[in-house]
């Protein structure tokens, strides 16, 4: 008997760790503490050429930062917030509530002036394509100068915060530079192989809603073992970060960056280098000397899935599949299907969208911005209950807005919120949100009896 007795406190010490050891590295802490970087993105301290980065960067997948090439911007020593407001003060753009990214909260206008009054003490945070009065001040690094880039330019694109900010898990469908004004951006980059095996749970934006904060290692299995790779940004530094490549982005400090955004291209343009290589004027690189071409971006995103359909799709296989992100609307209609069939057979190939000139394929798309379509048939899903409680109640203060349409709420988020803002809340509101924190606190004791009972 006493063997048994003796057997029993050892055994049940053997399962308890057992069972603890089942917890993935990393479960409920930050992004990237699941385990070690496999390195940092290589820096080096020179713009190659655009022959050069094209080679060696940007037709082989490979990110690489370029220490110091924003510094050759006139914005970069310009842009002080008196020297903004003074010059651009009066420029309306968007601005995002909080900052932590939030994508089912449409963004606010304001001016820049409005902005920079305000963005210190808040967590107000402008994202918006960059100004074109500010563009004279914005040069692309000289590796983009020819080749093929510049006629595939998508957008450019201002982040611009007090620090503190951090984006989703995601990935894009262009090729990007990421150019550093002011402050530094911490980097979590994924590569494009094991970028494929992430639960991209939001198929409509290409991104993963996990918490950043604190992830979930059991609702996201596929980031249990996930490789990444760091980088560090600082004042100057430019980051190439290649299509596919699935990275989240924490900005320290007063926080301005410029992405440039262009299509992916196979075949460098030699004779475009040849033309402009004649000039050696620093000013041929500001922004404004260019133009975005969005019909490009549509033409690859719809070579993508006709490819995927092994080269060939009638109307009725598209027109499903090519949605506005936002509205769900069926872009591909009858009639513009018609204009990219250029032999009328029915069938759209590889070769009819490569014949059709770029402003064809934009009317195609309806002129939708390709950031704002869905190839995969999937439009921005909203909580019905919450769409259904705001359209009930008087229009709600952005704050409140903004914590009902999260999605990845914790335990201590429904907390602190109801903590600082009960009595100011519509009863409604305050009990549709307490009946929510009722809900996880139920899924929580229903997740942890299970595990009581596993042992």
């Amino acid at each position: 008997m006493s063997r048994i007795l003796l057997c029993f406190p050892i055994f049940s010490i053997f399962f308890l760790f057992g069972h603890q050891e089942r917890i993935p590295a990393g479960h409920l802490q930050p992004l990237g503490s699941h385990r070690p970087s496999e390195g940092k993105i290589k820096s080096i301290d020179f713009i190659p050429s655009p022959k050069d980065f094209f080679e060696e960067y940007a037709s082989i997948s490979r990110p690489v930062i370029f220490k110091g090439a924003a510094k050759l911007s006139p914005g970069f020593s310009l842009w002080t917030d008196n020297y903004i407001r003074e010059k651009y003060g009066s420029i309306t753009v968007r601005v995002d509530y909080g900052k932590k990214e939030n994508r089912n909260r449409p963004a606010d206008d304001l001016t820049l002036s409005e902005f920079l009054a305000i963005y210190n003490d808040s967590d107000r945070y402008l994202v918006d394509t960059l100004p074109k009065e500010m563009w004279d001040e914005f040069f692309l690094p000289n590796c983009l100068l020819c080749g093929g880039f510049t006629t595939r330019l998508q957008d450019a694109v201002m982040w611009f915060s007090s620090g503190g900010s951090k984006s989703f898990l995601h990935m894009d469908t262009v090729d990007n530079v990421n150019c550093m004004i002011s402050g530094v951006k911490e980097w979590f980059i994924v590569d494009l192989e094991h970028s494929k095996l992430i639960d991209m749970d939001h198929g409509e934006g290409d991104y993963c809603s996990v918490n950043v904060d604190q992830v979930d290692m059991f609702k996201y299995p596929s980031l249990q073992n996930l490789p990444w790779w760091s980088a560090h940004l600082e004042p100057g530094d430019c980051l190439f970060i290649p299509y596919g490549w699935a990275h989240q982005v924490t900005s320290l400090f007063r926080n301005i960056a410029v992405n440039i955004w262009w299509t992916p291209f196979s075949r460098f343009n030699s004779t475009d280098c040849e033309v402009n290589s004649e000039n050696g004027d620093s000013s041929k690189a500001k922004l404004s000397n260019f133009k975005f071409t969005t019909g490009e971006q549509l033409r690859f995103m719809l070579l993508k899935v006709i490819k995927e359909h092994n080269g060939m799709m009638t109307y009725n296989v598209i027109n499903p599949l090519i949605v506005g992100e936002h509205t769900g609307e069926r872009l591909i209609t009858k009639t513009r299907f018609s204009l990219l069939d250029t032999d009328q057979d029915g069938y759209l190939t590889e070769d009819n969208v490569m014949s059709v000139p770029a402003d064809v394929v934009d009317e195609a798309f309806g002129k939708t911005l390709p950031g704002e379509v869905n190839i995969r048939g999937e439009s921005r899903r909203r909580d019905d209950r919450v769409s259904t409680l705001l359209q009930s109640v008087e229009k709600q203060p952005p704050l409140v807005e903004e914590f009902l349409l999260r999605d990845d709420k914790t335990l201590e988020d429904f907390n602190k919120f109801l903590g600082q803002h009960s009595e100011q809340l519509d009863k409604s509101v305050r009990d549709f949100i307490q009946e929510r924190l009722d809900d996880v606190l139920k899924s929580q004791q229903t997740e942890s009896q299970g595990k009581h009972n596993e042992l």
